[in-house]
């Protein structure tokens, strides 16, 4: 039964391009006319071979159309299947806040070390599938085109605090995103809150904050896939503080 519906499709389809294909009948009134001016009826073979061009060109016509029709179809799945790929892979969306730059002293046990540090506050929105923060990185790009790169800093105790000038200014080691979200995805629609701290070679503090230097943020997400945000400090100077801080963390 399948078959013979195919075929009743097929027959009705030609049928449609013959009404379809305004030549043929341009063609059959021209055989007619020019058979009534010479006076000489049209031979069989010629009638039949007219009809077989005909019929021809009909089923050309209706496997053209359903080719192209086949072929938008497969075009739609290609674009549905790229779609759901990219709703199957993380896409972080970046927002920072003014950075805080200044002078710290890193205590590791009993050593104590001088740095120049930058805390950078931090909004991460992922719109697509669940991930986790692979990595976080800072670097310093300088007006001599030197690229100085940072080292992560991760407190060891619940709080610590930066001495600002307006006075101190605490924060919690929970919201330190190089520790909160290496391990916790942050969900589809949901945001990373929080902040990275970095350290840099002490006594660049007038360095880093130049307006011809350029922090550079990268930020990976679980497929690997970086994300870059470039932060111009010719911006509203940063924060500054105004006594180094000490940051205690793990030997």
């Amino acid at each position: 039964m399948e078959l013979l519906e195919d075929i009743r499709t097929f027959l009705l389809n030609v049928l449609r391009m013959w009404r379809a294909y305004p030549v043929a009948g341009l063609v059959v009134a021209l055989l007619v006319i020019y058979g009534r001016i010479v006076r000489k009826a049209m031979s069989r073979r010629a009638l039949v071979s007219g009809a077989v061009t005909f019929v021809t060109v009909a089923v050309f016509l209706g496997w053209r159309e359903q080719y192209y029709f086949a072929r938008s179809l497969e075009m739609e799945v290609v674009k549905a299947r790229i779609k759901i790929a990219e709703l199957d892979k993380p896409e972080f969306e970046i927002v920072r806040a003014t950075s805080i730059i200044g002078d710290a002293i890193t205590i590791r046990g009993n050593r104590r070390d001088r740095a120049t540090q930058v805390l950078l506050p931090l909004d991460i929105t992922n719109l697509g599938s669940a991930s986790i923060i692979k990595g976080i990185k800072l670097s310093a790009q300088f007006k001599a085109g030197v690229n100085l790169e940072g080292s992560a800093f991760i407190p060891a105790e619940k709080d610590f605090i930066l001495n600002m000038p307006e006075g101190p200014l605490k924060f919690s080691t929970s919201s330190n995103l190089l520790t909160l979200y290496i391990a916790n995805p942050i969900p589809t629609g949901g945001m990373a809150d929080g902040y990275v701290v970095y350290l840099f070679p002490p006594g660049i503090k007038t360095k880093l904050t130049e307006p011809s230097t350029t922090l550079i943020l990268d930020v990976k997400d679980v497929t690997g896939k970086t994300y870059r945000v470039g932060i111009p400090m010719s911006e509203p100077l940063a924060a500054r503080m105004s006594l180094p801080s000490d940051l205690r963390t793990n030997p």
